[in-house]
C-alpha cells in the first residue's frame, strides 16, 4: 500500500493509531503542566498518535491523544519548525475542524506491530524451473512496519514474516505419480495494497522426507506470495 488506509468513518476509535495528514497548532496539554512544561504544542503531518480517549464536560467535542512519533515540518518561508507535543503525553485534539469537517476527514490510519494471517504461495521458481503444480497454503507471523517512502509524503506498510505452510508434492516414482505431503518453511516481505491483500517476495523450502527420495528435498525455492492480515 503506497498511502495508508484513509478512515472514513466520522469517529475514531479508541486504541487505534493514527497519523496525521496535516499539522495541528494549539494542542492542550490534558494533565496541568509540569516545571518546564507548555501547556499547548504543535504537532506536523505524518505525527503518530494513539486515541485514549475522548474528553468530558466542556472537552466533550474532543478526543484524548497520545503522540508516540513527531517529525519537523517547513513553514511557508521554507524555515524548519519543529513539532513542539512531547511524547507520550495526553492531549486534547478537536473532534471537527473550524471547517466543520470531522477529525477522520484530516487523518489516516496508521500499522504497526504483529500481524498473523493466512498465507498463499501459487507457484514456486525451484533452480531453472518454474513449478506451478506445487503450491502451498498456510500461515504466516510478522511484524509490519508503517514507513515513509523516500523523498515522497507517501507511506507504505511492510511485513517481514515467517510461514509454515502444507503442501502436496507430486514425485515421480519409476515412471508414476505419487501425491506426498509435506511442509513448507518460509520467509519473505508482505506489502499492503488498498484492498488490504498482501502481496510479496518469499524463500522457502519444502521437505516431504529424505525417504521419497525426491530431488527437491530441503533445497530452496523462490515465489510471489498472497497474504491477508487477521490480526
Amino acid at each position: 500500500m503506497l498511502i495508508s488506509s484513509f478512515v472514513f468513518s466520522d469517529e475514531l476509535k479508541i486504541g487505534e493509531n493514527y497519523r496525521l495528514s496535516s499539522t495541528v497548532w494549539s494542542l492542550e496539554l490534558v494533565d496541568p503542566p509540569g516545571p518546564g512544561q507548555q501547556l499547548t504544542g504543535n504537532a506536523s503531518r505524518d505525527s503518530k498518535f494513539s486515541v485514549v480517549g475522548a474528553g468530558k464536560g466542556n472537552k466533550s467535542g474532543k478526543y484524548i491523544i497520545k503522540f508516540s512519533r513527531t517529525y519537523d515540518y517547513k513553514a511557508a518561508n521554507g524555515s524548519k519548525i519543529k513539532s513542539t507535543v512531547e511524547l507520550n503525553q495526553n492531549y486534547y485534539i478537536d473532534k471537527t475542524s473550524n471547517a466543520g469537517l470531522a477529525l477522520s476527514n484530516d487523518v489516516a490510519m496508521s500499522f504497526g506491530g504483529f500481524v498473523s494471517g493466512p498465507l498463499v504461495i501459487p507457484f514456486k521458481v525451484r533452480s531453472s524451473e518454474i513449478d506451478a503444480g506445487n503450491s502451498s497454503l498456510g500461515v504466516f507471523v510478522g511484524y509490519s512496519i508503517d514507513t515513509r517512502v523516500p523523498f515522497t509524503l507517501k507511506h507504505i506498510e511492510i511485513s517481514p514474516f515467517f510461514s509454515v505452510a502444507y503442501t502436496s508434492i507430486s514425485v515421480s516414482n519409476n515412471n508414476e505419480l505419487n501425491e506426498e505431503n509435506g511442509l513448507t518453511y518460509a520467509a519473505g516481505i508482505l506489502i499492503k495494497n488498498l484492498s488490504g491483500i498482501d502481496f510479496g517476495l518469499t524463500y522457502g523450502e519444502d521437505r516431504i522426507g529424505k525417504s521419497k527420495n525426491w530431488k527437491y528435498e530441503g533445497k530452496g525455492w523462490y515465489s510471489i506470495s498472497l497474504g491477508y492480515k487477521v490480526f
